[in-house]
C-alpha cells in the first residue's frame, strides 16, 4: 500500500512531466449527453490541491490551466487537441459495439 509520501513524490513527478507549473492529469472521464452521445473529459489536480475539468474542446474550469494548456499547444507541446477516445476504456467499448451495429 502506498503511503501519504509516495502518492505525493507521484504527484510531484506527475506534475513535473506535464509541465504545466504544478497541474498534472488525474483522471480521463467518460459519461454521456442528453441525448446520449458519448462524451469525454479531463480532470486535473494541482500540487495545492486546486482541481480543474478540462472539456474535450480544450476548454477549462480554471482560467491559469486554462492559459498554460493553450501556451503548450501553441509552442507545439505534447497535448491532443481532442479527447482520445482510444484511451478509454468505455470509449473503445462503444466505438467498437458501434461497429459492430453498422456491419449488420
Amino acid at each position: 500500500m502506498a503511503t501519504p509520501d509516495h502518492l505525493d513524490q507521484r504527484r510531484e513527478r506527475a506534475a513535473a512531466a506535464e509541465g504545466l507549473d504544478g497541474w498534472y492529469l488525474a483522471r480521463l472521464c467518460d459519461g454521456e449527453t442528453e441525448t446520449g452521445e458519448p462524451i469525454s473529459w479531463y480532470e486535473y489536480e494541482h500540487l495545492d490541491g486546486r482541481q480543474a475539468t478540462v472539456s474535450e474542446s480544450g476548454s477549462s474550469t480554471d482560467p491559469e490551466l486554462q492559459r498554460l494548456l493553450a501556451e503548450k499547444r501553441q509552442s507545439g507541446g505534447s497535448l491532443p487537441a481532442v479527447s482520445p477516445w482510444w484511451a478509454s476504456a468505455t470509449g473503445l467499448i462503444r466505438w467498437l459495439a458501434r461497429r459492430g451495429d453498422e456491419a449488420q
